[in-house]
C-alpha cells in the first residue's frame, strides 16, 4: 500500500467517523428519529476499510 493509498483511506475513514458524529448530534435533536441502522451501516463500512488497511499493511 503506497502513501496515496493510505491518505485515501484515511480520508475515508474521516468521512465515516464524520457521517457518525453528525448522525448522533441529529439523535441529540430529535429524539424520535432512530439513525441506529445508518449508525451501524457506517460502522461496518469504517471496519472494512480498517480491515483494508491491515490486508494491505500485512504484505
Amino acid at each position: 500500500m503506497d502513501n496515496e493509498e493510505i491518505l485515501n483511506t484515511c480520508s475515508h475513514l474521516l468521512d465515516k467517523l464524520t457521517v457518525i458524529k453528525g448522525y448522533l448530534q441529529l439523535s441529540t435533536e430529535r429524539k424520535k428519529v432512530d439513525y441506529s441502522l445508518l449508525l451501524l451501516q457506517e460502522i461496518n463500512d469504517i471496519q472494512m476499510l480498517v480491515y483494508k488497511m491491515i490486508d494491505a499493511l500485512k504484505k
